[in-house]
């Protein structure tokens, strides 16, 4: 998707120049097409920029400038929001399928649409950064932190261990 938007830029940015060079228009009419262009393009690379370049320097490339990369790496992502309004039944089958999307490597890695989904997990980087500092100061141990949900109510912590709810997903 970014090497279509950088494509396309590309292209406004040549036929700008063409046209500059091979078309004499009158004043007012270039005008206009400059500052059509030119919102276009600005758009295009706040788009590239806001949604896909400057995440990941802020996320991952942060994590790994400061973590490197780990034999065991620790992942945090956050779930996506339930809807208002849901049952006690709807809500746990909304985590059902938050949950079956969030371990389907198919959905996260091989299919772009699941990128575009209102149902992706996104990953927590300071959560993760977090959890590196404290296992390399000692006071967590790697093996403490296996695939579970964690969720914060009213202060307090929970966990639901993905091997005991693995029935449902």
């Amino acid at each position: 998707m970014n090497a279509c938007l950088l494509l396309i830029i590309a292209w406004l940015i040549s036929a700008t120049i063409l046209r500059d060079v091979f078309t004499p228009l009158e004043t007012p009419v270039l005008i206009a097409f400059y500052v059509t262009q030119d919102l276009i393009i600005a758009w295009a690379l706040y788009s590239i920029l806001a949604t896909t370049t400057i995440p990941f320097l802020l996320g991952e490339c942060r994590l790994r400038m400061r973590c490197g990369f780990r034999p065991t790496e620790v992942v945090f992502r956050r779930p996506p929001m339930l809807d208002k309004g849901l049952s006690q039944a709807e809500c746990v089958e909304q985590y059902r399928r938050f949950v079956a999307r969030s371990m389907d490597p198919y959905l996260i890695y091989a299919s772009v649409s699941s990128f575009m989904t209102n149902e992706l997990w996104v990953s927590a980087y300071p959560a993760i950064m977090d959890a590196y500092d404290l296992i390399d100061r000692g006071e967590v141990n790697e093996g403490s932190l296996e695939s579970a949900i964690w969720l914060q109510k009213d202060g307090t912590w929970s966990v639901c261990e993905l091997c005991k709810i693995e029935n449902m997903v």
